[in-house]
């Protein structure tokens, strides 16, 4: 199966450019206001993403199936699941699963609060089971709509 084949480690910021390509691929999901699209794609940029993973604000992990990239989730502050994309043609094979269960291991949430994400409409459901919930009404900034979703950390770190 795709897991059996797959590594997930830390990524470097040799992953920066296949980590932007990447995000890329989403464009049509993602943009709903192209006008408004300029901060979010700065952000999205190779540069941004190479600063991201100099920071220590961020922790990044790649999955790879032979060296090659096929999703990647980065955390900020441990306590915002900042991105997590999955290549197009990898998808239903359990590596954004696989990659959130290393996230949950590796990035002590900070706080008992939870982890927020501002899930892209298109990835609310994977959110959803995931162990997210709603927390908010549909917001958009940058011309990218999202919701505001909360995994609940227990204070008994379960």
């Amino acid at each position: 199966s795709t897991l059996n084949r797959m590594n997930i480690s830390p990524a470097v910021a040799a992953d920066a450019p296949a980590i932007a390509v990447l995000v890329r691929q989403y464009e049509s999901l993602l943009v709903i206001d192209p006008q408004h699209a300029a901060p979010f794609w700065e952000s999205m940029s190779e540069q941004a993403h190479r600063a991201n993973l100099a920071s220590s604000r961020f922790a990044y992990f790649a999955a790879r199936v032979e060296e090659r990239l096929v999703g990647y989730l980065a955390m900020r502050d441990g306590t915002h699941l900042f991105n997590l994309f999955v290549q197009p043609s990898w998808l239903r094979r359990g590596i954004a699963t696989a990659l959130w269960k290393l996230a949950l291991q590796r990035v002590p949430a900070a706080g008992t609060a939870g982890i927020t994400v501002n899930a892209s409409l298109n990835a609310v459901p994977v959110y959803l089971a995931l162990g997210f919930k709603e927390v908010g009404a549909k917001g958009q900034q940058h011309g990218i709509a999202f919701v505001p979703m909360l995994y609940s950390v227990t204070s008994d770190g379960a």
